[in-house]
């Protein structure tokens, strides 16, 4: 799982790197990346963030390597946060939106925020090969097991610092296909010294850079005025109503009195995503509303098309809804439609943008 079908970069001074049995070599400055337990580890900095505590995590981990990887996700990560979040971790449906997405078995695509692996190893059954980037090493420690045990090796996993530092460290034009899906928010969390909209476009134009001509970015991620965020659902980044229907500056006033710390999870309208990604060098940018959340997506529509929407809808609208909430939402989706304007009202989107 150590093979590379690109070539990276190192992280102190961006140059080439040479492969070595058990690290990687830096040509220019001499810096040694080691290769740990088929992992790339291309950062020094400790860092954790994940479903469980890291406590937790190192027990879930010796449980996968002992037994196996389904065994730990059912023993521990099930009882502690529930059959939701399990199949959040493991479920290789939820990378439905690959319908959308330029595969073949030539293509290379990085997935960037891999996690636990569930979309990599998917997309690495239907493709030339994956990379699965990931801050968090025990998330990639996590996607070796079950890439072992379940027999998939066109997978290569690197541990890199998070996208706040806007390098990716693989040369330009080496991949077909990036994937963003549900990171793009989080970054300017890292660093405070500028505004989250900086880092983000920073990171925007180093996916560019690491595309091949004509390759594909691939966006899943909420809509800053989606309609249940209308209605007063707490935003799922900070936990706070209507924080992303404020002007940032006074977003971030509401959660330091809430929260004590800065609001720094921006997300975007659809205007605002297709503008940032222009700016970036994607000529061409095509939004789609995953029903009802990118993260598990049952269909997938484009926003342009009316008709597709509005059957979707109305196929909701006529089923018994479980919750009062989930009813209410509906009739107001229902007459964002009736006036038009739905498609920049959908709770989330997909977004694919191709490069110059």
């Amino acid at each position: 799982m150590t093979s590379m079908p690109v070539g990276l970069l190192c992280p102190k001074c961006h140059y080439s790197m040479a492969r070595q049995p058990t690290a990687f070599v830096c040509q220019g400055c001499g810096s040694i990346w080691e290769i740990r337990s088929s992992i790339v580890h291309l950062t020094n900095t400790k860092f954790y963030w994940g479903l469980l505590p890291e406590a937790r995590m190192v027990e879930l981990l010796a449980k996968a390597r002992q037994e196996s990887y389904q065994q730990a996700i059912y023993q521990i990560l099930m009882p502690e946060k529930g059959i939701h979040i399990a199949r959040y971790a493991i479920d290789e449906s939820r990378d439905g939106f690959k319908v959308i997405l330029p595969l073949s078995r030539d293509a290379v695509v990085l997935d960037i925020g891999s996690g636990w692996g569930a979309v990599a190893i998917s997309l690495a059954r239907s493709s030339k090969w994956v990379i699965a980037m990931d801050a968090v090493s025990q998330n990639l420690e996590f996607v070796h097991e079950r890439a072992l045990q379940e027999k998939v090796e066109n997978i290569t996993l690197l541990h890199a610092d998070p996208l706040d530092y806007m390098f990716v460290p693989i040369k330009s034009e080496s991949v077909d296909i990036v994937l963003l899906n549900g990171v793009l928010e989080w970054i300017g969390t890292a660093l405070s010294e500028k505004s989250p909209s900086f880092y983000q476009s920073q990171a925007l134009k180093e996916i560019n850079r690491v595309l091949k001509p004509g390759g594909t970015i691939y966006i899943g991620i909420e809509n800053r005025f989606g309609f249940p965020l209308l209605l007063g659902r707490p935003d799922s980044h900070s936990g706070l109503r209507f924080a992303t229907l404020m002007p940032r500056f006074l977003a971030s006033i509401y959660s330091r009195i809430i929260k004590r710390v800065d609001y720094r999870t921006y997300t975007y309208t659809r205007i605002g995503y297709e503008s940032m990604l222009h700016a970036a060098g994607f000529n061409k940018v095509k939004f789609f509303w995953p029903v009802f959340t990118y993260q598990d997506p049952e269909y997938l529509v484009a926003l342009d098309d009316h008709s597709a929407l509005r059957y979707l809808l109305l196929r909701e609208l006529y089923v018994p809804a479980k919750s009062v909430k989930k009813r209410l939402a509906l009739r107001f989706a229902n007459l964002l439609d009736i006036l038009g304007i739905l498609k920049f009202f959908v709770y989330s989107y997909s977004i694919i943008g191709i490069k110059k």
